[in-house]
């Protein structure tokens, strides 16, 4: 008794229609020879497309790890408690409300600088581990 599996009709089915001795004609897309450029094209489409998305991804979740370290500061500045967290935020909140545009705009200036050191230090640090993914998946899909 043999089971289903075993049929050879049963495991390639597209052999299945051609008789035996006979093989299935070409492709139209196939004779024209325009079928592996446009495949090349779709395929480099594809990798950049995956790299566009990825690094998009992965800068946004390292803008969002410098935020995270924010929340940190504000916590370490309260000595861990929430409720010496908000008090601190609001004492930041009532001072930048009192000061004056030139003191703000100084503010701004070092808040910028701060948070783009940081996130220039996370992504010098993570970008080779990132890189090495990348290269790694586009091998994986036969595209060096």
């Amino acid at each position: 008794m043999s089971s289903p599996l075993s049929d050879p009709a049963r495991q390639r089915p597209d052999f299945a229609l051609v008789p035996a001795g006979d093989t299935p004609p070409p492709c139209s897309a196939h004779q024209s020879g325009e079928a592996p450029q446009s495949t090349g094209m779709r395929r480099k489409f594809a990798d950049v497309l995956y790299i566009v998305l990825m690094s998009s991804g992965w800068l946004t979740l390292n803008i969002l790890a410098v935020a995270g370290c924010v929340v940190v500061a504000f916590a370490m500045l309260g000595g861990g408690d929430w409720a010496a967290t908000f008090l601190q935020i609001d004492n930041l909140t009532s001072r930048y409300l009192a000061a004056d545009p030139s003191r703000r705009a100084q503010f701004h200036h070092h808040i910028v600088q701060v948070f783009s050191t940081v996130l220039l230090a996370l992504v010098v640090f993570r970008l080779p581990t990132f890189v090495k993914r990348i290269r790694r998946d586009l091998a994986e899909t036969g595209e060096p």
